[in-house]
């Protein structure tokens, strides 16, 4: 869904090789893109892909299938085990350039080195993570089946189709929609990332917090924000020594400041490598997410996604 911004994000970048041209058209310099994160216990699946493709100038149309580089030859090696896995593409035809192998399953506390060269062995990336803790739940808030939330084809269902039985009342947050989770031996500097959605179209958004009357935006501008995507995309990050602990786990339950609307809404919670920090934080953070030889971004998480739905 929205994760595909990301994507696209990527593609249209191209690397200036200088100022400009006699024509006034920037100088193109084409480069390798590799775009994905492997996940914590599970497997490097279709919906988990890497991505491999190239940039496009900047003044052209861009086209997904144009950039993706089909044909590649992708290996995943687990650094620690001294094991290598190729990664292939599932479907070329309708989705080139996504690379996956359903077998490897991804382990935590592991370093993984990722190599990409390109059909014609004309040019070659890699990236390397250490992947992070793998997170056990606790305790957990009173979430939503994804079923509830979307079709078959991904496309937001109607708001009743949710129970009111698993709705979540919002000053009941602290008290009985906590998060409590454990990492096995973590170290305090570990990074987390809270990363909460909207699911509800602007039109359909209101307020928690009124003022003025102001109870709903004026149109997707105020919705989505500038650039920020803030107030429907909420991020932050901290540390592990952030949270609060309770008898050696770590409590989460005040992400509830972190709503702007009543609804539904898709709350993850990362542990999160430093290739994933630096694209989410970093200046160029294409040239700064861990890949040689090439730009986008190569990382690793541990994720717990949950849906949810707010009402006064």
């Amino acid at each position: 869904m929205r994760r595909q911004f990301y994507i696209v994000l990527l593609i249209i970048l191209s690397v200036f090789a200088g100022c400009s041209n006699d024509s006034g058209d920037p100088d193109y310099r084409e480069e390798l893109v590799i775009f994905g994160y492997l996940f914590v216990d599970e497997a490097v699946t279709p919906e988990n892909a890497i991505f491999v493709g190239k940039t496009l100038p900047i003044d052209e149309y861009y086209e997904q299938s144009r950039s993706a580089l089909s044909g590649a030859i992708v290996q995943l090696e687990n650094e620690d085990a001294s094991e290598s896995f190729l990664l292939t593409e599932e479907d070329p035809q309708n989705r080139p350039g996504f690379y996956s192998n359903s077998d490897v399953v991804i382990e935590s506390q592991t370093h993984y080195r990722l190599t990409v060269e390109t059909a014609d062995q004309s040019k070659s990336a890699f990236s390397q993570t250490f992947t992070p803790y793998l997170m056990e739940m606790i305790e957990e808030p009173s979430y939503i089946p994804k079923e509830l939330i979307f079709d078959e084809d991904d496309e937001l269902l109607p708001t009743d189709t949710v129970p009111d039985s698993l709705t979540m009342v919002f000053d009941d947050i602290p008290d009985y929609h906590r998060i409590v989770f454990r990492c096995s031996d973590p170290t305090e500097e570990q990074i987390c990332l809270v990363d909460i959605y909207c699911l509800e179209k602007w039109q359909d958004a209101h307020y928690i917090y009124v003022l003025n009357d102001h109870d709903q935006p004026e149109d997707e501008e105020e919705y989505e924000g500038q650039g920020s995507e803030e107030p429907r995309h909420t991020m932050g990050y901290l540390r592990l020594e952030n949270f609060d602990e309770e008898n050696g786990d770590y409590v989460f339950n005040w992400y509830g400041g972190m709503f702007a609307f009543w609804g539904r809404y898709e709350l993850g919670l990362y542990t999160i490598d430093d290739n994933y920090y630096n694209f989410l934080y970093k200046t160029n953070p294409e040239q700064n997410s861990g890949i040689e030889g090439g730009i986008g971004v190569f990382g690793s998480a541990c994720r717990q996604v949950y849906y949810l739905k707010i009402k006064e």
